[in-house]
């Protein structure tokens, strides 16, 4: 993602933006209503680290009170924890918006070789546990539901700004109180009956449970759920 907010000729003022926007979000406001935020600005030097899931912009789907607006350019700033799109209209081509995460229920976002879905836990119906934020969830059931945090730690080195992607893995039990289960040992702390059963499966699957992918994680959770 080529992070210019607006581009370099006959560049507008951002108030101009704004009510261009705005405008624009009232001519167009079924077809268009996703646009709902404001200009996005870029933080980050845009040779070096960025901010974004997969360190670039994708296609994917905004699901909103119930709708779906698809094939759209998303990017999510993990940082900060905001979606933000290019409007599908030539005059704001150039420009990015982040959208009102209060209004956003969930959304799909492909790259190359990755596929995500990330779901927004509001602060009103956050489960104890938890904080307000997209999720990635990679498995749901009846009885349990693993998500997967993204994050990016903010640095510096050589007086040059970094960030460091990492994850955090969190457990829903019966959809109320979460828990984070990054490493085995809190993973396992949850199953004291089942402890020993639960390291030989994780054994058997990957001898790290850090290093697990998507599908071996997925795997121990269906064994929990099993159990």
């Amino acid at each position: 993602m080529a992070c210019t907010s607006i581009s370099a000729q006959n560049s507008p003022t951002s108030s101009d933006t704004t009510r261009a926007l705005e405008l624009y979000q009232q001519t167009f406001e079924s077809e268009f209503k996703y646009i709902n935020g404001r200009e996005y600005k870029p933080y980050h030097h845009p040779t070096q680290d960025n901010p974004f899931l997969n360190s670039t912009s994708g296609i994917g789907s905004i699901y909103m009170h119930g709708k779906e607006y698809a094939k759209k350019q998303l990017t999510y700033d993990i940082y900060k924890d905001l979606l933000i799109v290019v409007p599908d209209y030539f005059k704001f081509s150039n420009v990015y918006v982040q959208l009102k995460k209060n209004e956003v229920d969930s959304f799909t976002i492909s790259f190359d070789r990755e596929n995500y879905q990330l779901i927004n836990y509001k602060k009103q119906e956050c489960p104890p546990g938890l904080e307000p934020g997209f999720y990635q969830r990679l498995y749901k059931s009846d009885n349990i539901t693993l998500l997967i945090k993204h994050y990016v730690i903010r640095g510096v080195n050589n007086a040059q700004t970094t960030f460091r992607y990492t994850t955090d893995r969190f457990i829903l039990f019966n959809d109320h109180y979460s828990h984070n289960v990054s490493t085995k040992k809190k993973l396992v702390a949850l199953l004291p009956e089942h402890k020993k059963q639960l390291r030989r499966k994780i054994k058997s699957i990957n001898y790290s449970y850090k290093k697990m992918d998507n599908s071996q994680l997925i795997q121990v959770i269906q064994f929990i759920d099993s159990l």
